[in-house]
């Protein structure tokens, strides 16, 4: 009788061998998890969608994510400016309040604003005027875009 407690003794203590490497094992995937976002994020910000673009950023009112779908609005021609250090577009007499897709950059380039989408196409230069926005008023009095001149940006 004492044979088969000793016997089961060691197998218990072999099972829960297999549960803590488990457990080391599950901790290392996570803390390697972890390191990785971490190195993705900081990498995006260095070589993001604004990496490798001429001049000096600008500032410019971006969604903070990829957009789901697309309003069917249009939003005629815009003036594209820069006031200071941000770029502004104006309709007619008014300035118009624009949310641009996630991606999208506004640098300084030798002394006029340029305006990029997330893929670097140049969309436009300070002066020029910009046509065609589809998009759509989402919040407020902002108009939302998601596509110029018929192609999705």
């Amino acid at each position: 009788m004492s044979e088969g407690i000793a016997s089961v003794q060691p197998a218990d203590a072999r099972a829960s061998r297999p549960s803590r490497r488990r457990a080391a094992t599950l901790l290392v995937v996570v803390v390697a998890a972890i390191a990785v976002v971490g190195v993705v994020s900081a990498c995006w910000s260095l070589f993001g969608p604004a990496a490798g673009l001429p001049g000096t950023p600008l500032t410019l009112v971006t969604e903070t994510a990829p957009a789901d779908a697309c309003p069917m609005a249009r939003l005629g021609d815009v003036v594209m400016e820069r006031n200071g250090s941000e770029l502004v577009f104006h309709q007619g007499d008014g300035e118009v309040e624009i949310v641009w897709p996630y991606g999208m950059a506004a640098r300084l380039v030798d002394g006029k604003a340029e305006l990029f989408a997330p893929n670097g196409i140049r969309i436009g230069v300070e002066g020029q005027t910009l046509p065609d926005f589809a998009g759509g008023y989402l919040t407020g009095n902002a108009f939302h875009v998601c596509g110029i001149n018929g192609l999705p940006v």
